[in-house]
């Protein structure tokens, strides 16, 4: 199964780390998992809410289950969460919400896992 945990620049270091640690620890023990940290606006270089730089090699892909780490919610952040969820249809949203015109989804509050639909 392939799981992504999408990153943006400011969200929070900890929503994204964590679950990418434990996923690629249960994924050595034997889980059949692919897991990747990857781009909401393609690969490349993003700043997280505390400060930590990093780079991912490719965006947002077709996974069976998406992590969104939170970050800047709270304080309605010009980065972070509640930035990308206020510039309308983005790659991060859930796939349970309303679709835009442009078939990307309206972003949902995060942090959240979805499973997508096969």
């Amino acid at each position: 199964m392939r799981i992504e945990i999408v990153v943006f620049d400011g969200f929070d270091e900890l929503d994204a780390v964590a679950p990418f640690e434990v996923l690629r620890n249960a994924a050595t023990g034997g889980a059949d998992w692919d897991v990747a940290l990857v781009g909401a606006h393609g690969a490349g270089t993003v700043t997280a809410a505390h400060g930590l730089q990093l780079t991912v090699t490719e965006g947002l892909g077709h996974p069976e289950a998406l992590i969104v780490p939170g970050g800047g919610w709270g304080e309605h952040a010009e980065q972070g969460t509640w930035a990308e969820i206020q510039r309308g249809p983005c790659p991060t949203a859930s796939p349970h919400s309303h679709r835009a015109a442009d078939g990307w989804p309206r972003c949902a509050p995060a942090p959240c896992c979805w499973p997508l639909p096969g």
